[in-house]
């Protein structure tokens, strides 16, 4: 008994040792440490939506906004307007000297547009040439070469205009050239600005898309109504369509191509270029549209633009979403239109 009640008082020293220590700590040695210590609450600062409208004028040419639609832009030969949705601000992004503007696209995951211009040569014809814009940066650039040179595109007859640029992840990018006679021309531009012309099976060519993950350039034969793969020998021959165009490439690399019956597609397919094309999806369209009016997603939806009625429709799931006025773009989360004369934009869930 007397053995047992020794060890609790032992227990019961050891533990008040602990709580004087620990409490000497606690309020004296560390609070020396800290009592000229300043706390400030850092809050990111976030750019305030301004209440000023952002003006859509209806002459304007090429209206586009950037892949989360905070940039809007429209442009004429010699410049381009780009407005911060959010603020209202303006920028003027014009030509090099000399220089007139035939193409430009906003990249698909960040708010920087890639240019295409045009510039006489000397001998009579016309060089071709690639320039970015980062909004974010209002910064105007050439594309140059490791060693900071200017990398022209081309140089072709003095006819020929920059009419498409698709891009990809891997940071290549292909550009389309056409001249009187729609005869077309496809370069390639890797990451290190290298510039090759690629071979193709046609000398008329419709739409192009890259692959979003490869390097791997579709394209539209409109001699023939083929499509082309860079990286397949033969056309991409699907069951059951007669004439095919290229409506999108989605981040999953499935190709969603329709069949153009007259001028409007009545049929949607897609896939994957690793499946066989005879075991692609099919959609079915109750009203032929015009091929202008589907619009495919970065995450997959084809949504057909029913302009009268100002709706977009899912063609795969049937869900709908009303917009107003003039239909423009649908970017990352949302729609982009023009009613009476200033943009709108409308969520998508």
């Amino acid at each position: 008994m007397k053995h047992f009640k020794r060890i609790i008082l032992w227990g019961l020293l050891s533990l008040s040792i602990q709580f004087i220590g620990f409490f000497y700590i606690n309020n004296y040695y560390l609070a020396k440490g800290t009592s000229n210590m300043k706390i400030k609450k850092v809050e990111k600062k976030e750019e305030k939506k301004s209440n000023v409208d952002i003006l859509v004028p209806e002459e304007s040419q090429n209206v586009a906004v950037s892949f989360t639609g905070k940039y809007l832009a429209y442009n004429d030969e010699k410049a381009i307007d780009v407005i911060n949705t959010l603020t209202g601000e303006k920028k003027k992004v014009e030509a090099e000297k000399g220089c007139t503007i035939t193409y430009y696209t906003w990249l698909s995951n960040q708010n920087r547009m890639l240019i295409g211009e045009k510039m006489p040569s000397g001998n009579g014809g016309t060089v071709l040439k690639l320039t970015y814009y980062d909004a974010g940066k209002n910064e105007k650039g050439e594309i140059a070469d490791n060693d900071g040179e200017r990398v022209n595109l081309a140089k072709v007859n003095a006819d020929s205009s920059i009419k498409n640029i698709a891009t990809s992840l891997t940071n290549t990018t292909y550009v389309k050239s056409i001249q009187t006679g729609n005869r077309s021309s496809l370069y390639r531009v890797n990451i290190m600005h290298d510039i090759n012309k690629v071979e193709t099976r046609s000398h008329i060519i419709g739409n192009i898309k890259v692959l979003t993950r490869e390097d791997n350039l579709l394209y539209e034969d409109i001699t023939y109504k083929k499509i082309y793969s860079t990286e397949i020998k033969n056309p991409i021959e699907i069951p059951g369509i007669k004439n095919p165009n290229i409506l999108g490439v989605d981040n999953e690399d499935t190709i969603y191509i329709g069949d153009k019956e007259g001028e409007k597609i009545k049929t949607i397919v897609y896939g994957n270029l690793k499946d066989s094309p005879g075991s692609w999806s099919k959609i079915s369209l109750s009203n032929p549209v015009n091929k202008e009016d589907i619009n495919v997603t970065g995450d997959g939806k084809v949504y057909i633009n029913a302009k009268l009625e100002g709706i977009l429709k899912d063609a795969k799931s049937g869900e709908e979403v009303k917009y107003e006025g003039r239909f423009l773009q649908i970017y990352k989360g949302g729609i982009a239109s023009s009613s009476q004369g200033k943009l709108v934009k409308t969520k998508i869930d």
